[in-house]
Parts: C-alpha cells; sequence; structure tokens
C-alpha cells in the first residue's frame, strides 16, 4: 500500500475527490485529507491531472494547490510554526491554521475566523498581545473539555466515563456532532451506550441544540462487550463519509489518557 506524506495532493478513488493529506496513516489503515476527512489509505492515490481530470475539486483545495505551484505537482507545503506542548501547528498556504494534537485530531480553521477566534479570547484576557500560540492551545483544550463537560451531563449515578467517538457534518455555518459516549457502571460492570446529537449554528439564528437519540442501551459487560451492537448504533445515527461528513471513525477516543485514540477493545481492558 502506498504511503502519504502530509501535504501530498491524492485522489479519492471511491468518492471522486481530490484532497490534501492533513495527517498521514499511523499504521491503521486511515488518512485524513482536507476533502474526505478520515478514509481508508489503500482508496487513495497521488493526484494525477490527466488520469483524475474528471474528479471533484473544492475551490479551497484548489486554491491551496495553486499557491502551492513551485514546490510539487503532488505536493502542498505549508509553513511550520512550531509545537505548543502536543500541539502541532502549521499554517496552509491558502491561508488555514492547521492545529493537529497528539491523538492525530486536527482543526482546520480559516486564517480570517481564526483572527476573530484569537480577538475574542484577547477580549476575556486569556492570552496576552503577543502569545498567538497559546490561544491556540487554549482551543484545543476547550474542545477537550467540553467533551467531559458533556459527559458530565449524562452519566449515572456509580458510572464513570470510558470511552468516546464522534462523528460529525459540517458544511458553513452549520455543524452537526453525533457524541458517544460509553459509560462503565462501577458497581455491575455493566456498559452502557448514550448517543446525544449536538446542532451548532453560527451567523444568523445562531445557536447551540441538543438532542438525545440513544440513552439506556445497555451494551454488554466490561467482561463481555457487545462490540457488533455498539457499531451498530454507531452505523444507525452516524453520519455518511462525504466532503462535509464524517462516520464515527473505527477508533474511539480515551478519556483518561488525554483522549488519545485506541482500539475499543483496548480501552476496556483497562478498565
Amino acid at each position: 500500500m502506498e504511503e502519504f506524506k502530509v501535504g501530498d495532493v491524492v485522489a479519492n478513488t471511491k468518492t471522486k475527490w481530490v484532497g490534501i493529506v492533513r495527517i498521514a496513516d499511523d499504521g491503521h489503515g486511515e488518512t485524513k485529507t482536507d476533502a474526505d476527512g478520515n478514509t481508508y489509505t489503500k482508496y487513495l492515490e497521488l493526484y494525477n491531472p490527466e488520469k483524475h481530470i474528471n474528479y471533484h475539486i473544492a475551490p479551497s483545495t484548489k486554491k491551496e494547490m495553486e499557491q502551492s505551484k513551485g514546490n510539487s505537482n503532488n505536493s502542498v507545503s505549508g509553513k511550520y510554526l512550531g509545537t505548543v506542548g502536543n500541539i502541532s501547528i502549521e499554517l496552509a498556504p491558502a491561508g488555514f491554521v492547521v492545529l493537529s494534537n497528539k491523538s492525530g485530531d486536527t482543526i482546520n480553521i480559516e486564517k480570517d475566523k481564526f483572527k476573530e477566534m484569537i480577538k475574542l479570547l484577547k477580549t476575556k484576557n486569556v492570552i496576552s498581545t503577543e502569545n498567538i500560540t497559546e490561544g491556540i492551545l487554549h482551543l484545543i483544550n476547550e474542545q477537550s473539555r467540553s467533551s467531559d463537560d458533556l459527559a458530565k451531563k449524562y452519566i449515572f449515578i456509580d458510572e464513570r466515563f470510558v470511552a468516546y467517538n464522534e462523528s460529525y457534518w459540517q458544511w458553513e455555518y452549520d455543524t452537526d456532532l453525533i457524541h458517544a459516549f460509553l459509560f462503565l457502571n462501577e458497581s455491575t460492570g455493566i456498559l452502557r451506550l448514550q448517543l446525544v446529537r449536538e446542532h451548532i449554528k453560527s451567523g444568523l439564528g445562531a445557536g447551540t441544540q441538543f438532542e438525545v437519540l440513544e440513552q439506556d442501551i445497555k451494551v454488554g459487560n466490561i467482561k463481555s462487550p457487545k462490540l457488533a451492537l455498539i457499531r451498530g448504533y454507531l452505523k444507525k445515527h452516524g453520519h455518511d463519509r462525504t466532503r462535509a461528513g464524517q462516520p464515527f471513525p473505527k477508533l474511539w477516543q480515551n478519556p483518561n489518557r488525554d483522549y488519545e485514540k485506541q482500539d475499543l477493545k483496548l480501552i476496556l481492558m483497562e478498565q
């Protein structure tokens, strides 16, 4: 299987979209691109303008490719700004700030929107006027804390929050997140799955709405988890893999290890 590095321009032979690699395959068979999000590496190949002439290219991807002409026909290089803690910071050629944490998660923020966020943080005295990296770290930390805070809203007595997963759809001013929380009852050993939709709208009519999709789903116990049942519920409620959306990834996030991505079996074995 061909290996790709961050910045490579690739064609997805399944979705017929051209994208830029944001996170390279770490050995789990998935690569993240700006066009398709997390996708199977086996479906990707280096972009060839002649071979992939009928493939789709999003305006933002095309702009980034055009601004990187002279580097390589198949590579887009951004400006590496450095690392703050475990956060890697890169300014992409098209004016996107790309933030990556040690778990392999990325956040792509348009430079103008990013400036607005930093301005807001400054008004709250969260960061100094000069130190923009503190603001980046704050944004990442806020995202992690929001998952913890949301889990606390739905946890039952005697339960512990053991695993988290997320499917999303995002387009212009609308973001639709499907949160999957796995709780462990420490008294009985029973595992409970809860799914919550969070719809975020910015601009006109801005606001956030929550909807509980599944609440009291028993999915086995710590010694014998019903993994197929869990996968079934994730497939039922997750978004489809499109340019704007991503289904639930195969790897879950471990809240006890700073949301490190792991196989769910390994997470449960640690409990």
